[in-house]
């Protein structure tokens, strides 16, 4: 039996410390890496903020949670919502906030100035 490429051959007295520096020295894959271009530049960020926005926005509001969740049309606009998202190049929810984060960064950077 053949063992995996990426095992270390010496395992014998590993700690859990050794394994996450191992863990930490792999490449990772950053969570922004697959937008569109589009999305990374920054004049478009406050247009798609806003389109996002929009498509979640009504003209009532809900004082429970389970009252939103049996609302139809507020369910439509979440549906609505989710396929803008997806339509815009995003693939998960994390990615979007992770874009939105670096973007507020940004602008915050630029109002110092």
């Amino acid at each position: 039996m053949r063992k995996p490429k990426n095992v270390p051959k010496n395992t014998e007295g590993a700690t859990i410390e050794d394994a996450k520096k191992a863990l930490d020295n792999t490449q990772k894959v950053h969570v922004l890496a697959g937008l569109p271009e589009y999305l990374k530049d920054p004049a478009n960020y406050q247009k798609i903020r806003k389109a996002i926005y929009e498509t979640i926005a009504t003209k009532h509001s809900h004082s429970d949670i389970l009252e939103w969740g049996a609302c139809v049309n507020c369910q439509i606009k979440l549906k609505e919502h989710g396929e803008l998202i997806r339509r815009l190049g995003f693939t998960c929810p994390e990615q979007y906030r992770a874009w939105l984060k670096v973007h507020a960064k940004i602008e915050e950077r630029v109002k110092l100035r």
